[in-house]
């Protein structure tokens, strides 16, 4: 089992499963390394919890990495158990669906030797858990034993698994904002973790953009570097999709060149579209994100809107609850709506 969380980039192409060790706990270990003081303290964390038995909840912004150590605590740990994701955006019954998958699969492993005590029968990870209306999100930690947990008819609790939510943003204003219940807080309060945005991360970033090149290098038998300007591009640019965002523009500078990665000209930006009708029109590059693509239109409906958040929730098709929980998502992550304009959409008239 992996026991440190500290892995060098230049080194990475070598990593390769070895005995117990899962291709899964291969990756979501050596993607949460860092030499930032902020990463160092974020690992320690995890190498506690993956020690423990308790549940956890992961905050941090879009493309952080909650997931990668949602896994990294369950593939470090001494679980011998199966692992479901469960994604909230798709809704309570999926939820509930995923669960019954999870304690079937967790039955299964069970039988006929009775449960291991020193051993977690299972993980189930909420992705996005304030997806979910409050109630919703009450309810499903109830059915897990996490708030006032079920209890067989001898009066013992079930065999429950460990539960690790994610929540986008930040917890507590999340809690302020109405997304998240705040039993919900108070149940996870002991084992609480923030992944750091990657702005926030020193020369993480260019050991982060050189791991990537490294596996693409690796995977495909070439030699591609960075380039200088790529170099100060990775320090100059903010990064508000973080290292989801890095690693797609490396991987989008690596298809386009035989030798040096430009980063700096496969930083996706909306591009200004002619139209002849007076329609306004947004152009994205092909390989944008799903994530950036979705803000970038956000964005632009609301300058075309003239601000007004009524009608540009009508012009994209979703409810104005919805469009406001994807703003508060956006300052979450320390954007502003007028930043978000200037900086990543350009619409043509």
């Amino acid at each position: 089992m992996v026991d440190n969380l500290h892995v060098q980039a230049r080194r990475v192409p070598s990593l390769r499963p070895d005995g117990d060790v899962s291709v899964m706990s291969v990756r979501a270990a050596s993607e949460i390394f860092g030499e930032s003081q902020v990463m160092q303290a974020l690992q320690e964390r995890v190498r506690e919890l993956a020690q423990g038995d308790t549940h956890a909840l992961i905050c941090g912004e879009y493309g952080s990495g909650r997931r990668l150590v949602a896994r990294a605590i369950h593939s470090l740990s001494r679980q011998s158990g199966p692992l479901i994701t469960a994604q909230c955006s798709d809704g309570a019954d999926a939820v509930l669906e995923s669960i019954a998958t999870l304690n079937a699969a967790m039955r299964r492993g069970m039988s006929p030797a009775p449960v291991n005590p020193q051993r977690l029968p299972g993980t189930l990870i909420l992705d996005g858990l304030s997806d979910l209306s409050p109630r919703s999100q009450l309810e499903i930690l109830q059915r897990l034993g996490i708030i006032a947990g079920p209890h067989d008819a001898n009066g013992h609790r079930e065999s429950q698994p460990r539960v690790i939510a994610t929540v986008q943003g930040s917890s507590d204003e999340a809690v302020a904002q109405g997304t998240l219940h705040p039993a919900v807080l108070q149940a996870f309060s002991s084992s609480l973790l923030s992944v750091p945005a990657l702005r926030d991360r020193g020369e993480d970033i260019e050991t982060l953009a050189h791991y990537f090149l490294a596996m693409l290098n690796s995977e495909n038998d070439t030699a591609k570097t960075l380039s200088g300007a790529s170099l100060l591009a990775l320090r100059e640019y903010s990064w508000p999709g973080n290292v989801q965002e890095l690693r797609t523009t490396v991987q989008r500078a690596y298809l386009r060149t035989d030798r040096e990665l430009d980063l700096q000209s496969s930083i996706t930006r909306p591009m200004e579209s002619p139209s002849g009708n007076g329609v306004q029109t947004l152009r994205i590059a092909v390989g944008t994100s799903l994530a950036e693509a979705e803000r970038w239109m956000i964005s632009a409906t609301l300058k075309k809107c003239g601000g007004n958040k009524t009608r540009a929730a009508a012009l994209l098709g979703v409810s104005l609850k919805t469009l406001y929980n994807r703003l508060n998502a956006y300052r979450a992550q320390g954007l502003d709506l007028h930043g978000l304009d200037r900086e990543l959409s350009e619409v043509a008239n």
